[in-house]
């Protein structure tokens, strides 16, 4: 195993400050989201959903699970919004944008 040694710099008049430890267990599951969880039980709850996605709010606090998902049985497109067709070349300069730089635009992206 390659050993690699971080060199340290005296700097005079600079004194070496502890670094202080980090609580991993208030980071670690730490899961940012725009959504709120009390809203999805009810949304899911009112409109009689709750049985088809019951691992939904669960998700969405505690992070969706990543590895071999379940197959796809069915997806949904939804149409473009009809403001999409009236300059379509600003659609497509974004959407090459995010092909060139292999990455969308987005809050959590």
């Amino acid at each position: 195993m390659l050993k690699i040694a971080a060199h340290c710099v005296l700097i005079p008049g600079i004194h070496n400050v502890a670094t202080p430890i980090t609580d991993l267990t208030s980071v670690l599951y730490n899961i940012p989201t725009p959504y709120n969880p009390d809203r999805w039980v009810c949304a899911l709850a009112d409109t009689g959903l709750s049985t088809k996605y019951p691992t939904l709010v669960h998700n969405i606090i505690y992070g969706f699970p990543i590895g071999n998902p379940p197959p796809l049985n069915h997806t949904f497109l939804p149409p473009n919004l009809l403001t999409a067709n009236i300059w379509p070349e600003v659609i497509d300069q974004e959407l090459a944008e995010e092909v060139f730089t292999r990455q969308m635009s987005g809050p959590f992206t």
